[in-house]
Parts: structure tokens; C-alpha cells; sequence
């Protein structure tokens, strides 16, 4: 009897340990919220608290885990519970549980920018609420300090929060939201100063006092072992030359109203950029320009310009006499828009196989092969069903098990695929792909006039555009023919430069600076 409790007992013993081991699996396998699609420049990932370390490719997180891109890096997600984040440069994410009583995935931004992009009702947790995007919405989310910025750049979003009503933001709005838990302190790459924004009162802890922005560098000098004397003269000299360069009165290259955001794309840089305050901001306000961990400020009233270097610059604008902020994010580069844009669309060899697909495209949408690998024989051949993200349906049918859908028969966001063989009925497995704009792709290509070009007073205007896109030079608007390409004669007057400036659903406004004297 001994002998038999104990052989049961060690059945048991390892019945037990099989559970455990296939629990863990399953738990572990469970807890992917998100996997990285592609990653541009210095991109780290952070598992389970450990030490950051370079991304791999394909990589997978869970809850705990955090994502951060670099200076001009990006990274693209795939949420597990569907549609897809872009992280733009110098943003950290991390993947936190859901919100108490929410089953959306959540993501909290420790700094930076974030895209959301909705194939299907995509639905993110956030420290200031619940986004919801409609399909083939675009919601970018901006972390500053103690808010965050909820701005629908294309479509419609929700924003529901605890015990308040829940909250439409229409096509090209911006809503501010307090975030639960934030700290003013930014994070920082290794190896540079950390400052911590000081703040005033509580109404107003979000701007940064200049003075004391001074007295951080200096401190920050310090601690890093500089001498008391030099090394603090020049590091005070330093930053108030930092404060006056953004602020300028030189003459502009283009202008913004504040509250817009834009790519601004200028082959000599800095670029000048004058803010239009307008009627919002009539009596004035408080200006404050935030790039590479540091904040400026200046007071104005109608406009002011900013010289603005390569990178991703937050500007805000604080209406006096009204509680209003008007937020703006211009991204520069030093592009030319000299590259051309593909002429024919992509092939993407798409497996009826059960698995998930991502295609990116550029200009064109993609031409997808559909194959069913472990297609049975069918004599009376085969029928394609697709079903797009709205649940339409349409049949296509072929001789084979390998169609062909041509660029357009796919649109932006996710479709579902699945094969019948009409000889005998079986059916393959349902395999989703989804379609996305490759936010990295160039918006347009300027054949004239070329970058460095002297202008004379009437300058001629070539190039070509995605599909979809408003093109206007000056204030001349420059429609797309059927070949996507637009042309036309401006006069360049008194002003120092011309400006391009392109617009589309999917990459936003663009603008192609081209200077009247090289």
C-alpha cells in the first residue's frame, strides 16, 4: 500500500509540475500586448525592469515592459488587441495594465509622441483616459509634463474618463487631460542632465521659469565635476545664447497658426518659423518652445518667429485673458524633397494561412499575391472572399488557389481573407491583413525648383505628390493631374522664400522650404 500512495503521489507530483508548466506558457504567451513592427535609428527596449538594450527585430512586449526611440528614431507597434502606435523621436512607452475597469490594452508615455492608428475600433488606456479611434482614424498623443495632449489628426476619437462625461473630439481638435500619477520630471537619454521643471504655483506648474532653467544647467555643470568658476560662466553663457537663438527677427521662411503642426522640410537650417497667434491669443501670450530636454520662453503679442534646428519642437501658446493653449509640434529636417516617389506600387506575397499580416505603403497602395499553400484540388476552381474593416464583402474567383489583388482593390486598415475550393467545399483557415501608410515614406518629389537653386522673380514649380494630396505654393493652389503631378508659375515678390506646402489625410502638412538665395 506504501508503495502504491507513493507511486500515485509521483503521478500526481508530475501531473502537477506538467499544469504548472503548461500555465506558464499559456500566462506567458498571454501577456503580449504589443510587438515591434520596424525600427528606425537608436531604438531600446526595457523587459521586466531590466537594463535597456537595442531593440530586436520582431521584438514582443508585455505589461511592464517599455519602448524608447532615440534622436530622428522611430518605431512602429502592433498592438495585440489590434491597430498600430508609431513612436516618434525622443519618446518613451511603457505597457501598463489596464485602467480599473477597462479591458483596453494600456500605455503610458513617460515623454514624447505618439500616433494611434485605428484599422478596427482601436481602444487605448492612457493615464488621462480611455481613447477610442473609429477605423481609419489617426490620434496623436502628446505627453507634456503633467497633461496630455489627445489631438485627432484625421477621423473621430472618444475620450472617456472616470466620473466625467465621455468626450467627442472631431477631425483637427486637440483636448487637454490631466494625467493620474505624472511627474513634471522629464526623463532624459544616458549621459545628459536631467532637469526637472520647476514650477510656480499650482495653477501654473506646467511653465518653465527661465531663470531657474539657467541655474539647473549651471548646477547640473557642476555636479558633472566642472570647475566653479570657468566652467559655470560658460555653461550660464551657453544657455542664454540657447534661450535667445530660438527667438529671432530675422525674416521668416513660412508661417504657422499656432495650434497647427506640421513637417517642416528646409535644406539650410535653422528654419524660420513665424507663429500667428490670431484672434484666440489677442491680448497676447505666453510662448514656450520645448526641443532636445530643454524649454524657452518669450511673451508676445500677433506673432513671433522662432529659428528652429533639426528635430521635433513642441510649441505652446498660453492666450492671456482666456483660458486657452493652443499646441503646435513642428518636426524639421533638413530633407529636400529631391527623392523620387516609386511609380509602380509594391507586391506583398500574402498565405492563406491563419497568421497575421502588416503591409506598408507609400505612395501606391500595395499589390497583394494570395496564395492558399495547402489548397486541395478543384476542378471547378477556387473563390477569394474579402471582408474589409466596415464588414463589406466581395468574391473573387479564379482558376487557381493563387489570386491577385490589384493596387486599390485593398484599402487603408485591415481586411480578412479566406479561400474556398468550389470542388468539394473546404475551406481555408481566415487570415487578416492589415494596410497601413508607411508614416516614414516620402510625401512628394520636387523636380523645380532644385535645392540651392537661385530664384528669380518668377519661379516655376514641378513635382509629384501622394495621391489624395493638396498642394498649394504661396498662396497659388497646384492641382494633381491623373499622374499625381502638379505644375505652375508663381511670383516670389519680397519674400526671402518659397514654400511648398503638401498636404494628406495620412502624413499630415508638409513644407518644402526653398530659399531665394542660396
Amino acid at each position: 500500500m506504501k508503495r502504491q500512495a507513493r507511486i500515485i503521489l509521483a503521478i500526481a507530483i508530475l501531473v502537477l509540475i506538467g499544469a504548472g508548466v503548461v500555465i506558464g506558457v499559456v500566462i506567458s504567451r498571454a501577456g503580449v500586448v504589443a510587438e515591434l513592427l520596424a525600427a528606425e535609428g537608436s531604438v531600446q527596449s526595457q523587459h521586466a525592469g531590466a537594463q535597456w538594450a537595442s531593440a530586436p527585430g520582431r521584438d514582443r512586449y508585455r505589461l511592464g515592459d517599455a519602448l524608447r526611440t532615440g534622436e530622428r528614431s522611430t518605431a512602429r507597434v502592433r498592438m495585440r488587441a489590434g491597430g498600430g502606435i508609431e513612436l516618434r523621436p525622443r519618446t518613451t512607452v511603457h505597457f501598463a495594465a489596464a485602467r480599473p475597469g477597462s479591458n483596453a490594452p494600456a500605455i503610458r508615455i513617460e515623454r514624447g509622441e505618439v500616433q494611434l492608428q485605428a484599422d478596427s475600433p482601436l481602444s487605448i488606456s492612457t493615464g488621462g483616459g480611455v481613447v477610442r479611434v473609429e477605423p481609419g482614424g489617426r490620434v496623436r498623443l502628446t505627453a507634456d509634463g503633467l497633461v496630455l495632449h489627445v489631438r485627432v489628426d484625421f477621423g473621430r476619437a472618444v475620450l472617456e474618463r472616470d466620473g466625467a462625461p465621455s468626450a467627442a473630439i472631431a477631425e483637427g481638435a486637440t483636448v487637454d487631460v490631466s494625467v493620474e500619477g505624472a511627474s513634471p520630471q522629464r526623463e532624459i537619454d544616458a549621459g545628459m542632465p536631467a532637469i526637472e521643471a520647476p514650477v510656480r504655483d499650482a495653477s501654473d506648474r506646467d511653465v518653465l521659469d527661465r531663470d531657474a532653467f539657467e541655474r539647473d544647467v549651471l548646477s547640473d555643470a557642476s555636479e558633472d565635476g566642472a570647475s566653479e568658476d570657468g566652467a559655470s560662466e560658460q555653461a550660464s553663457a551657453s544657455a542664454a545664447r540657447a534661450v535667445a537663438a530660438v527667438f529671432t527677427d530675422a525674416p521668416a521662411d513660412l508661417s504657422i497658426s499656432a495650434g497647427e503642426s506640421a513637417s517642416v522640410h528646409a535644406p539650410a537650417l535653422p528654419v524660420r518659423v513665424t507663429l500667428e497667434l490670431g484672434a484666440r491669443c489677442a491680448a497676447g501670450a505666453q510662448v514656450s518652445v520645448s526641443s532636445r530636454g530643454a524649454t524657452h520662453e518669450a511673451r508676445a503679442t500677433g506673432s513671433l518667429t522662432l529659428a528652429l534646428s533639426a528635430g521635433v519642437h513642441a510649441v505652446r501658446a498660453r492666450c492671456e485673458g482666456a483660458r486657452t493653449t493652443l499646441r503646435s509640434t513642428i518636426d524639421v529636417d533638413s530633407a529636400s524633397g529631391a527623392a523620387a516617389l516609386p511609380s509602380r506600387p509594391a507586391q506583398s506575397d500574402i498565405e492563406i494561412d491563419g497568421h497575421n499580416y502588416t503591409v506598408l505603403y507609400q505612395n501606391l497602395l500595395p499589390i497583394l499575391r494570395v496564395r492558399w499553400p495547402s489548397a486541395p484540388p478543384s476542378s471547378a476552381g477556387y473563390a477569394l472572399r474579402v471582408r474589409d474593416a466596415r464588414g463589406r464583402e466581395s468574391t473573387v474567383e479564379a482558376s487557381s488557389a493563387t489570386v491577385t489583388l490589384a493596387s486599390g482593390q485593398v484599402r487603408d486598415g485591415t481586411v480578412r481573407l479566406s479561400m474556398q475550393a468550389k470542388s468539394g467545399g473546404a475551406r481555408s483557415p481566415e487570415t487578416s491583413v492589415t494596410v497601413l501608410f508607411d508614416n516614414d515614406a516620402n510625401t512628394a518629389h520636387i523636380r523645380a525648383p532644385r535645392p540651392g537653386e537661385a530664384l528669380s522673380q518668377t519661379v516655376a514649380i514641378e513635382g509629384t505628390a501622394l495621391e489624395g494630396s493638396t498642394v498649394t505654393a504661396g498662396t497659388e493652389p497646384l492641382p494633381l493631374d491623373g499622374q499625381r503631378r502638379f505644375q505652375g508659375e508663381i511670383a516670389l515678390g519680397a519674400s526671402p522664400s518659397l514654400v511648398i506646402m503638401i498636404r494628406h489625410r495620412s502624413s499630415g502638412t508638409h513644407y518644402y522650404v526653398r530659399r531665394a538665395s542660396p
